[in-house]
């Protein structure tokens, strides 16, 4: 339904995420299963590949933002988690400096196929600044991230960056739990957030129902309505996303 208001979704049965915009997830028994550290999670997608515990799709820049709607959920693990990739690179400017220099300059090659259906492929900065130096975008998928292909003496110094960012994605000061209840909604901006969820058993029969809406016709529209309900911050900056280099 919120999708609907967009115009933007198909009403199709999809069990890939790179097909159409509708997407269920559900848990199946056949589900497997990754060890992340001391942190074992169960995988939700009716593909039945293994996700990591946060992951970033990889994904067009126009189609990032995320509808998703709970239509069942567990009462024991299945948390939706989500990681605000700007408070990351926020830290990593502060902290670790050349780090940030790297992930916001030096391009990284993002790889996705599915043989027969599609080949996604993306080449830019980890993290995408706008004119004015500020995080627009993060684009970080670690299951497709490519060899890193970059002058020689930049490969340990950008592993050591990616590390930085990873290490902080999977740190609980940077991480939000909520229990979606069923019949709840979720908005996600995916060129800053990473989102997973924690462990759950997969005969439990989460659902959670995704479409994705076109990031310029959301915010137009949400600029447009803040005219009618918020006139003096109808203006507001909204980043623009990740680039591509």
């Amino acid at each position: 339904m919120i999708a609907d208001r967009h115009d933007s979704t198909e009403d199709i049965e999809a069990h890939n995420p790179f097909l159409g915009n509708n997407l269920g997830i559900d848990g199946l028994p056949a589900a497997a299963s990754a060890s992340i550290g001391e942190r074992t999670i169960e995988v939700s997608f009716a593909d039945g590949v293994t996700h990591n515990f946060h992951h970033q799709w990889l994904r067009f820049s126009c189609y990032c933002q995320i509808c998703g709607n709970c239509l069942v959920n567990t009462s024991e693990g299945g948390m939706s988690t989500y990681v605000d990739g700007f408070a990351i690179a926020d830290a990593i400017a502060t902290e670790e400096p050349d780090a940030w220099q790297l992930l916001t300059t030096v391009p990284i090659s993002h790889i996705r196929r599915h043989p027969g259906e599609i080949d996604m492929r993306n080449r830019g900065p980890l993290i995408s600044l706008d004119e004015f130096g500020r995080a627009s975008g993060i684009r970080y998928f670690d299951r497709a991230l490519a060899p890193l292909d970059c002058a020689p003496d930049l490969i340990e110094p950008m592993l050591d960056a990616i590390r930085a960012f990873n290490r902080r994605m999977a740190d609980p000061a940077f991480i939000a739990e909520i229990r979606v209840a069923p019949g709840n909604g979720m908005l996600i901006d995916n060129h800053r957030v990473m989102h997973g969820r924690t462990a759950f058993d997969p005969t439990s029969g989460r659902h959670i129902r995704l479409c994705h809406v076109p990031r310029d016709e959301f915010h137009g529209r949400l600029r447009e309505l803040s005219r009618t309900l918020d006139p003096a911050g109808h203006d507001q900056h909204l980043p623009q996303g990740s680039t591509l280099a």
